[in-house]
């Protein structure tokens, strides 16, 4: 008998549907499919919403922190909108893939299928937060299931009674857990074996404020550095023109196996991004934080410096910050160890737990 799974994500930022591909490989068992609801549902209108939000948070993000931080639990437009105005897509959508459970990445995606529930149409919903800090929205949302980033759990949420809160973590691919050989990775990246190297990443759109520090690099060349500009293909040709031909730094656009660049680095500077940030976790990569989006990447700053899982520039040059770490292995060691109680305290493998325990309630239903 088939099982089918049903992801949604939207596609506002990278890390939502990067989730949803990472839980396709965890769902072995399964035909998984992926869909960015807005852009099945309203494809002109979600790409225009897409633009804008880039353009908020890269030029206003003190506008995206306003509205981050609104008040959505207590506002229903959300749901009445889904159930009045995408009602005929949204079943259409659930009529053609079938689906035996449905995981969301995004709040949004989970309140559209809660509101169909007013229509007795009801497919097991799993809710999946990527970022660590979860956000008040999905209380809207009637989830059966809630996978959250850690042990943390707001006040809110002890008002869901009817939902089931699993510490999971953030979903990332399985090539992310694997410890890889450091030496090997830098002999396959044709690196200097006995070089430190530090990984620069801006996230999918390659978000950057202030890059001037990269000109004091130059003549550094006692430290490697990749530098990963997403789609940002103006940010990539400044970084090149910037650096110029220097042995000791390389500059790439989008890259699909950043598992291979993250087991060649000794540290990782980058934006707040939940996926991202999780990935270096479990591959135990010590993190320096940049400053990111207003809004949720702000509490995930936060939630990491809090539980001491990153380091940031605070007042200091990024530079200065990367020589401190990097010449303290009391400081490595820290973010490490923090790191691996972290991992021991979630559970990554319970998501697609849970999907089955759902197939097997139905079909002993059946």
């Amino acid at each position: 008998m088939s099982r089918n799974a049903l992801i949604l994500s939207e596609p506002f930022g990278g890390g939502h549907t990067k989730a949803a591909e990472a839980l396709v490989t965890r769902l072995e068992r399964w035909n998984s499919m992926i869909y960015e609801l807005g852009n099945y549902l309203h494809p002109r209108l979600t790409s225009h919403l897409a633009r804008g939000y880039l353009k908020t948070v890269q030029k206003a993000p003190w506008v995206w922190g306003k509205i981050y931080s609104s008040s959505l639990s207590e506002s229903f437009l959300i749901p009445y909108m889904y159930r009045k105005i995408y009602f005929t897509k949204l079943a259409a959508l659930l009529l053609q893939t079938k689906p035996d459970v449905i995981l969301a990445t995004h709040p949004i995606p989970a309140l559209a299928i809660s509101s169909l529930r007013k229509y007795k149409i009801h497919v097991p919903l799993i809710g999946v937060v990527t970022d660590f800090h979860i956000h008040p929205s999905w209380s809207l949302a009637a989830c059966d299931v809630l996978c959250v980033p850690s042990q943390v759990i707001p006040e809110w949420i002890g008002n869901q009674a009817s939902t089931s809160i699993l510490p999971t973590g953030i979903p990332v691919r399985p090539d992310f857990q694997i410890l890889s050989s450091k030496e090997q990775a830098k002999r396959k990246l044709l690196l200097d074996q006995k070089k430190p190297v530090v990984l620069w990443m801006g996230g999918s759109d390659g978000i950057s404020k202030n890059m001037s520090w990269v000109q004091e690099i130059k003549q550094e060349t006692a430290i490697q550095w990749i530098f990963v500009t997403g789609r940002n293909t103006q940010l990539c040709k400044t970084l090149e023109e910037t650096t110029g031909p220097c042995e000791h730094i390389k500059v790439y656009g989008y890259v699909q196996d950043i598992s291979a660049l993250m087991d060649a680095s000794d540290l990782l500077i980058t934006k707040p991004g939940g996926v991202t940030c999780s990935e270096a976790i479990h591959k135990e990569l010590p993190i320096v934080l940049i400053p990111g989006v207003t809004g949720q990447e702000e509490e995930n700053i936060s939630f990491l410096l809090g539980h001491g899982l990153a380091d940031s520039p605070a007042s200091r040059e990024i530079s200065e910050v990367v020589q401190s770490i990097l010449n303290h292995s009391r400081k490595l060691h820290y973010l490490k160890w923090n790191m691996k109680r972290y991992k021991r305290s979630i559970q990554l493998h319970r998501i697609p737990a849970a999907a089955e325990l759902f197939l097997s309630k139905d079909r002993m239903g059946s």
